[in-house]
Order: C-alpha cells, then sequence, then structure tokens
C-alpha cells in the first residue's frame, strides 16, 4: 500500500520535474500509472487529445519518460503518429453519467442538434454523430454535461404517443425521441410545420389517451397489491408477470437487481411496458428508466 502511495504522489508531481529528470511511474503490463483525474494508459488504447477534443487516436507505445506515441485518426495529423505527454491524453471509457456509445443524445443548449454518441473520455469529452441540425452528417465534439440522453418517457408523454400541441390545437403529431431534460422531438402531422421534426418541451404537449392501445404504456393509476380477500379460499398472491400482450419480451433491472417484464408487439412497446412494470413496483421512476439495465427477446413464452 506504502509503495502504491508512493507511486501515485510522485505521479501527481510530475509537472514541477524537468521530463529528463525522473522515471515515468509504470506497472507491470507497461501501462502508465494513474494518478487523480487520470487512468492508466496502454499499449492500443482509443485516446483523446485534452487540449483538442477532435484529436482522436489509438496508443503505440508507452515509454518510461512519460512520452506516448499515438496514430492519429482524426484532426489535422490524421494518418500520422504523433508524440504526447501522457497527462496530456483522456482514455476512452464505456460510460459516464449515464453517456455510453451508442447513446441517442441532444444538445442541451440546441434542441434542433441531435445525434449518436460514438465515443465517450475519461474527462468528460464525448465524440457525436450528428444526426440533425446544421452539423448533420459529421461529427462533433461536446462534453458529456452538456448533452441530454434519450429516455422512453418524460412525466406523462411516452415516445409513439400521439400529441397536441397545447397553445395551438392545430398542430398535432407523433412523439418520436424525448430526452431527459424534457425536450421530446416531434413528427408533425397537421399544421404548418407537417411533414417536419419539431422540439417541444414535454409540458407544451397535450397526449392523445384514446389513440393508445392496451399494454402500450402511458400513465395510469398505479394498483398497489392489498393484503388479499378475508375468509376461506386460496390466497392469491400477485407475481411480477409481464405487462400488456405481444411476443416482444423486455425485461429491466434494477440496481436491487429485481426484473420487470413487459411485453409488446415491438420492442419498443414490450421496453416501455417492463419500465411501468417496474415504476408501478419500486415507485422510483428514476431507478427504473435511468439506474437500470434492460435486455429484449422475441418469441419467448411464459
Amino acid at each position: 500500500m506504502n509503495v502504491r502511495i508512493a507511486l501515485l504522489a510522485a505521479a501527481t508531481c510530475l509537472s514541477a520535474l524537468p521530463a529528463s529528470s525522473f522515471a515515468y511511474p509504470m506497472d507491470r503490463r507497461g501501462c502508465t500509472v494513474a494518478y487523480p483525474g487520470h487512468l492508466p494508459i496502454c499499449a492500443n488504447d482509443p485516446v483523446q487529445d485534452r487540449n483538442n477534443p477532435a484529436y482522436l487516436g489509438t496508443v503505440r507505445s508507452v515509454f518510461s519518460n512519460g512520452e506516448v506515441t499515438v496514430e492519429m485518426l482524426s484532426g489535422f495529423y490524421s494518418g500520422s503518429v504523433r508524440s504526447y505527454r501522457a497527462e496530456q491524453l483522456a482514455v476512452e471509457v464505456t460510460e459516464l453519467s449515464g453517456i455510453a456509445a451508442g447513446s441517442k443524445v441532444m444538445d442541451r443548449n440546441n434542441t434542433g442538434y441531435t445525434g449518436v454518441v460514438r465515443h465517450v473520455y475519461e474527462n468528460g469529452g464525448a465524440i457525436v454523430a450528428m444526426k440533425t441540425g446544421f452539423y448533420s452528417g459529421s461529427d462533433r465534439a461536446y462534453d458529456v454535461n452538456t448533452l441530454a440522453r434519450s429516455v422512453s418517457v418524460f412525466g406523462e408523454v411516452y415516445v409513439s404517443d400521439s400529441v397536441m400541441v397545447r397553445s395551438n390545437p392545430n398542430y398535432t403529431g407523433t412523439v418520436i425521441s424525448i430526452f431527459d431534460n424534457g425536450i421530446a422531438q416531434v413528427r408533425m402531422q397537421t399544421g404548418f410545420y407537417a411533414g417536419s421534426d419539431r422540439a417541444y418541451n414535454v409540458s407544451e404537449l397535450a397526449v392523445n389517451l384514446s389513440a393508445r392501445r392496451p399494454g402500450h404504456g402511458g400513465p395510469g393509476p398505479i394498483v398497489v397489491p392489498g393484503p388479499g380477500p378475508v375468509g376461506p379460499g386460496p390466497i392469491v398472491v400477485p407475481g411480477p408477470g409481464p405487462v400488456g400482450p405481444g411476443p416482444v419480451t423486455c425485461t429491466v433491472v434494477t440496481s436491487r437487481r429485481i426484473p420487470h417484464v413487459g411485453r409488446g408487439m415491438t420492442e419498443e412497446e414490450a421496453g416501455r411496458n417492463a419500465r411501468l412494470a417496474c415504476i408501478s413496483t419500486e415507485r422510483n421512476a428514476l431507478a427504473c428508466n435511468r439506474q437500470s439495465t434492460i435486455s429484449c427477446t422475441i418469441g419467448r413464452r411464459f
């Protein structure tokens, strides 16, 4: 333990020493030793230039003097090999602040900018393949704190709901995306913007409840099982059976490791029903929507 502390202390003081005056801490794998705010850097790690987030590459070699050679994959030096100090690089991670590669996101500062995350880095950097807005078709660098993540429900509005704009009843459409900042993307069907996608705060939308199919999901009374009938007869204990009909089955598992099952005609519908089952049981929408995992199968029988 004392050795590890000594190594970390030495690494923290790197900036105060000339590059030639020390041996950069390395572990047995030939990787740099982690120090506050930095993960270890190893050969073949995907990395981002901390000072220029558009510069991405793959580590080729790590040296004991703290130099790292990187094969550049984007930016001005793409296709060449560049040398960096280890502390100038951020390592790619699986997930950060609930955002991972593949997450659909929206720019919190510009609701017209949406895309899909390609990479996330330890320093909070994210590379997003833009799908809408001025930069559509290109990759943009963001900080994860400036991104809103796609969710299936926010308040009383669900993806695929038929909605009306409260301030203008002539504007109706279908919700195609919802983000955790409360903004919904609506594909307009009537009104001046018919045929285009518009962004609205969910509080601006009224849901067409009559358009919801049984098992579709959506808000409804939460039924809490009572103590059961009094008197003779078998006692029926409610189980966590699947919610909704359909051939697709999705299971939501929260941090408490409790599975909640939903079914539907599509994966989206089955996932929504599974989250509804979770919320009805655990009474915690955050845990069921953001702090959970979901998996789906087709044709599963119960």
